[in-house]
């Protein structure tokens, strides 16, 4: 049975990390702090393997809270497309306009975050959120038109209207 480390029995254990980490020579730790140079060397070692874990335990961290913040933007664009979805069946054009808004800036968003993962295939929900976006866009292109026809529309009802008063036919009396 190994013994146990000496560095990491050491009452100065955190000071002794430090001085490694800074890069003071082994030799001065060591004699600083009277143990041998081989035990702080070993600890050095034993130092870069936690360090490592430490790394790798931080990076998977990292991937929960990307994937969790990532959901989020999901459920986001879910709730703007049920809130582009109702404002649209009520009639209201501005509110859809917003919501649709919401949406395409949620998408891209996700969208640059999944096309920068690597070993992208086609088979990946990324496929399937590129089909959605392109339908987003098909709405976007038929919201527009919509709105630019009713503006249109208002704008030769305007006209007309402003062509019955110059012609006198509704002017007000005297």
């Amino acid at each position: 049975m190994s013994r146990a480390c000496s560095v990491c029995c050491h009452p100065s254990r955190p000071e002794i990390e430090r001085r490694l980490v800074s890069g003071v020579a082994i030799r001065a730790i060591a004699s600083q702090y009277g143990v041998s140079r081989s035990a702080v060397a070993r600890h050095r070692n034993h130092l870069r393997s936690m360090l490592a874990e430490a790394t790798e335990i931080r990076r998977v961290q990292d991937l929960v809270r990307s994937t969790d913040l990532l959901l989020q933007v999901s459920d986001m664009e879910a709730a703007a497309i049920e809130l582009f979805n109702d404002a649209r069946r009520r009639g209201d054009e501005v509110a859809a306009a917003a919501w649709f808004d919401r949406i395409l800036k949620a998408t891209a968003f996700r969208l640059s975050v999944e096309s920068t993962r690597p070993q992208q295939r086609k088979d990946t929900p990324i496929a399937a959120a590129f089909a959605r976006q392109e339908a987003l866009a098909k709405m976007a292109g038929r919201l527009t038109e919509l709105l630019a026809s009713r503006k249109s529309a208002h704008a030769i009802i305007e006209g007309e209207a402003l062509k019955t008063v110059d012609n006198g036919s509704d002017a007000p009396c005297d």
